[in-house]
């Protein structure tokens, strides 16, 4: 299913494709904000069918695009583009 959002302040939309099935969901986005300091994202979001996050994939194009890459590995160990990350698991758990 296609789904979008357009911002009601200024110039700005987003369009998402969600996929929902068996193996869990997929949310594939794109967002334009053409506010006073523009940009855009693009993000693969994949979730359980629980709807846990197992990773989100996010390119941020504003003339420097650049990738962020964050994922489950295993059932609390997370990493940000290839990299343990023990702080941000520990952000997520309320410590």
């Amino acid at each position: 299913m296609f789904r979008r959002w357009r911002r009601v302040d200024y110039a700005g939309l987003e369009v998402a494709r969600i996929d929902i099935g068996r193996q869990g969901v997929t949310v594939a986005s794109t967002l334009v904000d053409a506010g006073e300091h523009p940009f855009s994202l693009r993000y693969i979001w994949s979730l359980t069918p629980q709807w846990s996050t197992r990773t989100l994939r996010i390119e941020h194009m504003n003339g420097d695009d650049r990738w962020l890459t964050i994922e489950l590995n295993g059932d609390s160990a997370w990493r940000i583009d290839g990299a343990a990350h023990v702080r941000f698991a520990d952000r997520l758990r309320g410590q």
